[in-house]
Order: structure tokens, then C-alpha cells, then sequence
């Protein structure tokens, strides 16, 4: 009922996203995943994808920070200061 053509046209697709404000690149991390993984699964994808509540986006990230995040020396990082908040959760 709106008067407003812009309105009307949306309403003609209501399936897709009226304002996508993506970045060109960004790295997408799992909010959850197994402590047991070797890795941290993640993805380097384009403004194409639409990241929902489910990841964290890393924007404007470039190949060379998806190296880093995805590199044994990061994961040795991450697990000795995931091992460490658990302790310290204890206390």
C-alpha cells in the first residue's frame, strides 16, 4: 500500500536482501566449532556471500591474514590461550 515506487519495486522480490553492504573480501570464522579439529575450518569469500549470525567476518581481510589465521603457529596460539582461560575459569 506504499506510495513510494522504490517500495513497490522491493515488493516485487521480497525473497532477496534490500541493502547488501558487503565487504569486498572477508574471512568467515564459525562462532562454534570442535576443539578437536587440527584447523579452525574458515573461508575467504567475496561480497557475493551474505555472513549471518552464525560467523565471525573478518572484512577487507586479504589472502595474506587468512594465511596467518589458518597457519599451525596461530593454532598452537589459540590452543595454548584457550587452555589458559580454562584455567583461569577455575580459580
Amino acid at each position: 500500500n506504499s506510495k513510494r515506487d522504490a517500495t513497490k519495486k522491493f515488493a516485487e522480490i521480497p525473497h532477496l536482501f534490500r541493502e547488501t553492504n558487503n565487504p569486498k573480501n572477508f574471512i568467515a570464522i564459525p562462532k562454534v566449532s570442535s576443539e578437536l579439529r587440527k584447523y579452525i575450518p574458515m573461508d575467504f569469500l567475496n561480497k557475493n556471500f551474505i555472513a549471518t549470525d552464525l560467523l565471525f567476518m573478518i572484512p577487507d581481510a586479504n589472502l595474506f591474514h587468512f594465511g596467518i589465521l589458518e597457519s599451525s603457529i596461530h593454532m598452537i596460539w589459540t590452543n595454548t590461550f584457550d587452555v589458559m582461560s580454562i584455567l583461569l575459569s577455575r580459580i
